[in-house]
């Protein structure tokens, strides 16, 4: 069974950051230790997005070393993307989810 693990997202921003270079990314250190960054939309959207999706898929191809089973990631990472943006200018019309 394969999983998705947000450990993929770690190792590349680690990768990232030892090489110097982004892959097309925004990857940080603020994305993957998200835990005192609570409620920063732009860092989920940025971390869910196809173009981490991408550079997963390049670090697969490329063999490096702990990307070998990350397809299932990054066929999520894609998913949520096109999804983030078919929704994203659609205002939330359910009374019940409203802030007032």
């Amino acid at each position: 069974m394969q999983m998705i693990k947000w450990e993929y997202i770690n190792q590349l921003q680690k990768l990232q950051t030892k090489c110097g270079l982004k892959a097309a990314n925004k990857l940080s250190k603020r994305h993957v230790r998200f835990h005192q960054q609570k409620m920063k939309t732009n860092l989920c959207v940025q971390t869910l997005s196809n173009s981490v999706a991408v550079a997963l898929g390049v670090c697969n191809e490329l063999q490096i070393p702990g990307f070998e089973d990350s397809k299932p990631t990054e066929e999520f990472l894609a998913v949520i993307d096109r999804y983030q943006f078919k929704n994203k200018n659609k205002p939330l019309t359910n009374p019940k989810l409203m802030v007032y």
